[in-house]
């Protein structure tokens, strides 16, 4: 699910969603708590609650899985959290980056929505730095609010739990847009080199991912392509799942033009018919099927 700060207590989680607030709906119980995560032990212990509110001393329960549009009326320094259960654990549902707790994959990133998608990786600027080691691809970096990729490792743990289909958007130097989808997208566990797996379903940008499918993933130090005398990560700056080397490479450099030596630059095949143009930009995205 997608929720705010999370209150830990090992066998449930709880996320914090309102303060100053508490809820007029499904009361269950009422009682005296030292703290809040008192109170987040008592609403744990009991399996109808959902939602509790600690306010001066008191505990109260709800029967209902609250969010932050729920009745509710003023408490001046009243906490209220809820619940994280995991019937619906990935899809967003509004726009915005927001953090991201799958308890049971133990899973627990920050994550950016947009709409009912979830953006793994996207790239508009040069801000950031994708010619990186295998430990980076595998836990992720950059800046939500910018360029960033999502981690190998929180791939994974999504991608095995159900399935998912993945788009790939771009935008190319004269202000053109293109775009394509997949459906089974998934990355395997780092024991199989992050091992993706896509099935083309269609699109404007046509199909330059199923090339790469059924490939390892490869940085600069972590030589995992089938070319026996290339490194392709290092000769193409960047991390993917490179084969013999690229029909795309969304994790390439940056270039400030189309311009780019052979599938250096951020390319797709599939859209230009080469790989020597770079487009300004490209977004990966992902949600449940």
């Amino acid at each position: 699910m997608i929720h705010g700060a999370p209150l830990n207590l090992g066998s449930s989680l709880f996320s914090h969603i309102s303060t100053d607030t508490t809820y007029t709906q499904g009361h269950l119980f009422v009682s005296p708590a030292t703290s809040t995560v008192a109170c987040a032990r008592l609403c744990a212990l009991d399996p109808g609650c959902l939602t509790f509110t600690f306010l001066q001393g008191t505990c109260q329960g709800h029967l209902t899985a609250m969010n932050s549009s729920s009745d509710q009326v003023v408490a001046i320094g009243a906490q209220s959290y809820t619940r994280v259960t995991e019937a619906d654990p990935v899809r967003c549902k509004t726009s915005g980056a927001q953090r991201l707790i799958v308890p049971s994959l133990g899973l627990d990133t920050q994550a950016v929505c947009q709409d009912d998608w979830m953006v793994i990786l996207r790239r508009q600027d040069g801000s950031v730095d994708f010619f990186r080691d295998w430990s980076q691809y595998k836990a992720g970096f950059g800046s939500l609010d910018g360029e960033f990729w999502f981690g190998l490792e929180n791939l994974h743990k999504l991608t095995s739990s159900q399935s998912y289909m993945m788009t790939v958007e771009l935008r190319d130097w004269e202000g053109n847009e293109a775009s394509a989808l997949y459906a089974n997208f998934s990355v395997g566990p780092e024991s199989r080199l992050y091992k993706l797996h896509v099935d083309f379903v269609g699109g404007t940008a046509n199909d330059s991912l199923t090339w790469h499918s059924r490939q390892h993933f490869s940085t600069y130090d972590a030589d995992n392509d089938v070319f026996p005398i290339v490194n392709c990560a290092d000769k193409l700056r960047g991390g993917w799942w490179y084969r013999e080397c690229a029909e795309s490479n969304l994790c390439g450099e940056y270039k400030p033009s189309s311009s780019t030596p052979l599938k250096q630059g951020i390319t797709w095949r599939g859209w230009k018919g080469t790989t020597t143009y770079s487009m300004k930009s490209a977004i990966m995205k992902i949600r449940p099927a």
